[in-house]
């Protein structure tokens, strides 16, 4: 079963990486913020039709729930933001990378002290060394591509896009939990299905308020 749910994270992050410059390439046509909303708005519309196709939770009792368990899809509105507009300043291997930076610093910290309801768990050597590994392969890409670039985004707003992609893993490693307590009220696919609506909404408001792409 271990090795089940390791596939089942592999393809996970196999569509994260599509689901990248997909977004992005669409944010060149209809804007950032439009790119966000037509991604979560297709994501609430399949999960709802999934949703009543397996019909396994009971969504009604999302009033069981407490407020920050809702807040999955405002998060995952900033992941997506900051995904298109990191890959064309950056490229995908390097904006991947520092995502998963910030996102497993922040899930060992979740892990080790216990926080939204995780069991806790020992930041053993292990756990550090993986995190220095992937450490070590953002500072690697980030050469490789400083190496090959002629212009494009350089110095302070170079720096810029990176903390703002790391602040995107933090809000990855966060989504989690917040989607997964909410799961434990009303199960995994209405969870998934509140979280893309909420966020679907928030974006196309701000959208509509800000833009005119």
């Amino acid at each position: 079963m271990a090795i089940f749910y390791i596939l089942l994270a592999i393809i996970s992050g196999f569509c994260m990486a599509v689901q990248s410059p997909v977004n992005a390439t669409l944010s060149r046509y209809a804007g950032h913020l439009q790119a966000t909303t037509v991604s979560f708005g297709g994501g609430a519309l399949f999960l709802g039709l999934l949703m009543l196709a397996i019909d396994t939770g009971d969504l009604s009792k999302t009033a069981d729930a407490q407020w920050w368990q809702f807040l999955g899809g405002l998060y995952g509105i900033y992941i997506v933001l900051v995904i298109t507009y990191g890959i064309p300043r950056l490229g995908a291997a390097l904006t991947s990378t520092i995502l998963t930076l910030g996102n497993l610093m922040t899930a060992a910290v979740l892990d080790t002290l216990g926080l939204m309801g995780l069991p806790k768990v020992t930041l053993e050597p292990g756990r550090i060394a993986g995190i220095l590994i992937v450490l070590a392969g953002v500072i690697l890409v980030y050469i490789g591509k400083r190496k090959q670039e002629t212009g494009g985004t350089r110095g302070k707003d170079q720096l810029k896009v990176v903390l703002m992609l790391v602040l995107g893993g933090v809000a990855g490693a966060i989504q989690a939990p917040t989607n997964n307590a909410l799961a434990a009220h009303v199960g995994t696919v209405e969870a998934s299905f509140v979280s893309f609506s909420v966020g679907f909404l928030a974006i196309l408001l701000i959208a509509l308020m800000t833009s005119k792409g």
